[in-house]
């Protein structure tokens, strides 16, 4: 073979082993990348964790000393609001934390449903299945009334009498509360709360809807006043401290505060979640 035939050949292996290679190699670079941004990831989540374990929680009791604690909160974006919308907008946040700590179902209606609401077909069709899957026996029918089924999932959930006691402290001195205005409907809370401190955001799907929607206020009045809260919140062990970010908007026909969205901030291994 003359040396130009034999380099030819070599030309020829080459061209097909090259590309070969240089997959190969990229391969390689993305798994080393995907394991790096993987210890990563666990690093920040372990900090992150730490953090919020690291706060002062105060331990949330059904007395007038820890409500004045709640209407002593500094909310931002008071220009908006009329002395009745603020203090109304604290003992919402108040309401809220009760509910969760006191955990019966009379309080949970009290924060969620301030007026009248309407139920969530596509929340009543999972506790449904949630209640058929794991708490009721397949022999027992479950009840046909909306109401019913929200009531037995909120006394049934994580083996039941998941909520009382369930948030054991919050951290005031961290709670934040802005209120804004707007002529245009605002970023969903999820967004919002992703670009806060987290473990991992999860939204939760409302049980409850009410009739004078944001859209609808907005639609008719050409500006919607709402509030965006963010609490640290100490949970009943195993769980660890997380963030629980809830939005409410501002019904002027019932001079309310209406809750429109909640996110949880640990979307890892826990043993129970807020229910909305």
């Amino acid at each position: 073979m003359n040396q130009t035939g034999w380099l030819r050949k070599l030309f020829i292996a080459l061209a097909f082993a090259v590309p070969v290679l240089l997959l190969a190699i990229s391969a390689l670079v993305r798994k080393h990348q995907f394991i790096n941004n993987q210890g990563q990831a666990a690093i920040r989540l372990d900090l992150t964790r730490s953090n919020f374990a690291k706060l002062k929680y105060e331990p949330v009791t059904d007395t007038p000393e820890f409500k004045a604690r709640v209407e002593g909160i500094v909310i931002k974006g008071t220009e908006f609001l009329s002395p009745l919308q603020e203090s109304a907008l604290k003992a919402g946040v108040y309401d809220m934390i009760m509910a969760f700590h006191m955990g019966t179902y009379e309080a949970y209606r009290n924060f969620r449903t301030p007026i009248q609401a309407e139920f969530n077909e596509r929340a009543i069709a999972y506790h449904r299945k949630v209640l058929t899957n794991f708490y009721v026996p397949p022999d027992q029918k479950l009840p046909d009334s909306a109401e019913s089924i929200t009531k037995l999932i909120w006394e049934k959930d994580y083996g039941g009498n998941a909520f009382a006691d369930y948030w054991k402290g919050v951290c005031i001195t961290n709670v934040q509360i802005e209120v804004e205005q707007t002529n245009r409907m605002p970023s969903a809370l999820f967004n919002f709360a992703t670009n806060m401190d987290n473990m991992g955001v999860r939204e939760i799907m409302p049980t409850f809807r009410f009739a004078r929607s944001p859209e609808a206020i907005l639609r008719d009045s050409g500006r919607l006043l709402y509030a965006t809260s963010t609490l640290d919140i100490k949970p009943l062990e195993p769980d660890p401290a997380f963030p629980v970010f809830m939005r409410y908007y501002w019904d002027e026909a019932s001079a309310k505060w209406l809750p429109w969205e909640m996110s949880s901030g640990n979307s890892q291994v826990r043993k129970r979640d807020p229910m909305f």
